[in-house]
């Protein structure tokens, strides 16, 4: 009987059950939320992310975000009025990977963990409309970026907590006039959905 019971053990012992997405799987994610800049101004954010499950806990994909926040700062002892209010526009197309570090057997809540680099957009504009000459375009500061975060699933919700680094910039008016250096980059949580990415289940892996 002992010999029956350890040679059970040894048998269990090489075979593990985990808990892992289904490889190969396509999803596209939609995400809103909240953004903050490093200065005063705080706005809203959007992600589209189409991804790919590459293994059980790795999905690599191509991040589409943008947000736009609202500042209320004093720029330049150039502009007359003591405060001026200022838009910043963020663009960003990022390739991503995520690593599921967390998943209980049977849950649909697993946690993650991630990053992405890639092309970065940014624009810091006084918004005073009184000075806009409609022949202008308003000019950009684009560069390489990236962005880091942490978040979870549940069923097909998706809750992250992200930054997103971008070049610094320079701050100008709707004419393109320059008024120094703009240290950007913005926090962001954000809320959402994914369609498609198969189901979390259960599978024996041999150790």
């Amino acid at each position: 009987m002992k010999k029956l019971v350890v040679l059970l053990l040894l048998i269990a012992g090489c075979y593990t059950q985990v808990t892992a997405q289904e490889k190969e799987k396509f999803r596209f994610d939609i995400r809103l939320g909240y953004a903050a800049g490093n200065e005063y101004g705080d706005g809203v954010l959007f992600n589209l992310e189409p991804k790919w499950s590459i293994d059980e806990k790795i999905n690599v994909g191509f991040r589409i975000g943008g947000a736009a926040l609202a500042e209320l700062t004093n720029p330049s002892n150039e502009i007359d009025a003591f405060e001026t209010d200022v838009v910043t526009v963020y663009g960003s197309y990022l390739g991503t990977i995520d690593y599921y570090f967390y998943h209980r057997d049977g849950s649909p809540f697993a946690v993650f963990g991630g990053a992405g680099i890639g092309y970065v957009s940014s624009a810091n504009v006084i918004a005073d409309f009184d000075e806009y000459d409609d022949a202008n375009n308003i000019e950009t500061d684009n560069g390489l970026g990236g962005m880091l975060r942490v978040g979870f699933d549940y069923f097909k919700f998706r809750l992250a907590a992200e930054y997103n680094f971008a070049p610094e910039g320079q701050l100008r008016d709707l004419n393109n006039n320059e008024f120094g250096a703009v240290k950007n980059g913005y926090f962001g949580i954000s809320l959402g959905f994914y369609f498609g990415g198969g189901k979390w289940k259960n599978v024996t892996v041999q150790e």
